[in-house]
């Protein structure tokens, strides 16, 4: 609850500290018809160091175990979003393949003397994901939206298990499934708007003005008309890259001279215009608030089933109604606070079910759920971007008829991570990620009980088809 309190009162300062453009008032904006999308390919590596305890209860101790794995990961996606004065939508389609080679450490007892059990294993991952958001405003700020978050992860993984305390046992292969859907029904009030048009306006403006090209005044109007102007060429994609930068800088060019904005276009004249077109542009920008009430249906489906050991199957469905927040808040030309909560109450039912056992129980229970993530985002130039992300969980559930009766389970979740984004050219783009993820499961009278800290770093390269 500290840590949570901390992220909040932390943001609250930033969003204080700092101004917005003195030029820009982001309220006063009617922001334009938008129609954006784009089909990517990315491919990193990355290294994970993870440390757990595993509470075993028959020896009375809670060693702590090491992992060390590497990753390969390539990745294509896809996203759509189109912005209107009645209607926004959010498209995401991913599809990733994982490689990955883990070496796990777990310290036993060997009669009286301490002993590591090492488990290596190679894994494949496949994954895919759809996501889905429409809002629609009925009365002013006022609006309704469905949403559909929807994702299946499955993993091949094939241990070779040295116990000093066993005899050599044979290569063990798991095959793990999981399916998960969850609904989103919500009301409320609230817009927010991508501003990235408006940016790219004023770094345009800014830099004719910095070369003595500009011949108009550097004032909130010039740069909402440029916005507007530069709002509806990017609505217009070609496959093309250089034709399609040809294409914006000529039209901007001619909305520029048109409007008696520059008398003199010179060779520096049209280098700036070329430069800040492909590469003043971070889709990522956006200004405004809402809050909503939601109802949403979480289903998952998970499956495991082993070469040396019986199948397990696991339904699990939780219907429940809560609170969204979302506030994002420009700070100035070079940082942007993103703040985004939600908390949700609701049933849970659940169904285990096993191979050597096919009659299955109906858990059902209490749940609760509520998270909290605040990103920092700061852009020092137009081709790069850095985000910092503090994020908090907290989940709580009370489910009857298992065993033991009335179980009792809270998990809590920590997450820092930096992100960083350098773009060498408009379509190919270098990241590199840095996150320490802390997890605590407590579960009373029961013998799965366990801390997982786990730091990852990672770096890949992304390029955009269009």
């Amino acid at each position: 609850m500290k840590y949570l309190l901390t992220i909040l009162v932390g943001c609250l300062s930033l969003s204080t500290a700092f101004g917005q453009l003195k030029t820009i008032d982001f309220k006063a904006y009617q922001y334009p018809y938008l129609k954006r999308q784009g089909l990517s390919l990315f491919v990193n590596l990355s290294n994970n160091q993870r440390v757990f305890d595993e509470f075993q209860v028959s020896i009375g101790i809670r060693p702590f175990s090491k992992e060390n794995a590497y990753s390969q990961r390539t990745e294509a996606s896809y996203f759509f979003y189109q912005n209107a004065a009645k209607k926004q939508t959010r498209i995401d389609v991913v599809t990733k393949f994982d490689w990955r080679y883990q070496k796990r450490e777990i310290p036993i007892l060997l009669g009286n003397q301490g002993a590591d059990r090492q488990e290596k294993s190679r894994i494949i991952l496949p994954f895919s994901s759809f996501f889905i958001n429409q809002r629609h405003f009925f009365k002013d700020q006022w609006f309704w939206e469905y949403e559909l978050d929807a994702q299946y992860d499955a993993r091949f993984m094939k241990t070779t298990i040295i116990d000093p305390s066993l005899p050599p046992i044979d290569p063990t292969i798991t095959n793990f499934g999981n399916i998960f859907a969850t609904p989103t029904l919500r009301i409320g009030k609230g817009r927010i708007e991508p501003t990235s048009e408006l940016y790219l306006a004023y770094y345009l403006l800014k830099a004719l003005e910095k070369e003595n090209r500009l011949n108009a005044p550097m004032n909130q109007e010039n740069i909402f008309d440029l916005a507007h102007h530069v709002s509806h060429l990017k609505n217009t994609r070609l496959l093309d890259f250089r034709l399609e930068n040809i294409y914006e800088a000529e039209q901007v060019d001619s909305f520029l001279v048109a409007n008696e904005m520059v008398d003199e276009t010179d060779a520096r004249y049209f280098t700036q215009i070329c430069d800040l077109l492909p590469y003043g542009y971070f889709l990522n920008r956006f200004s405004g608030s809402s809050i909503a009430l939601q109802i949403s249906y979480d289903y998952n489906n998970r499956s495991v089933k082993t070469s040396n050991f019986d199948a397990y199957r696991n339904f699990f469905h939780f219907v429940n109604a809560g609170i969204y927040y979302q506030y994002y808040k420009p700070l100035g030309l070079k940082y942007l606070l993103h703040i985004e909560a939600d908390a949700k109450v609701g049933k849970i039912y659940e169904t285990p079910t096993y191979i050597f056992d096919p009659s299955s129980t109906i858990a059902e229970g209490f749940g609760t759920e509520t998270n909290l993530k605040a990103s920092f985002l700061f852009f020092p130039n137009t081709r790069t971007e850095l985000n910092y992300t503090a994020q908090v969980s907290w989940s709580y559930d009370r489910k009857k008829d298992l065993v033991p009766s009335n179980l009792e389970a809270s998990n809590w979740t920590i997450i820092n991570s930096l992100n960083a984004t350098y773009y060498i050219s408009p379509a190919f783009r270098l990241f590199a990620n840095g996150q320490f993820r802390y997890t605590l499961n407590q579960q009373d009278d029961f013998i799965f009980d366990g801390l997982n800290q786990t730091l990852s770093i990672s770096a890949g390269l992304r390029y955009t088809f269009f």
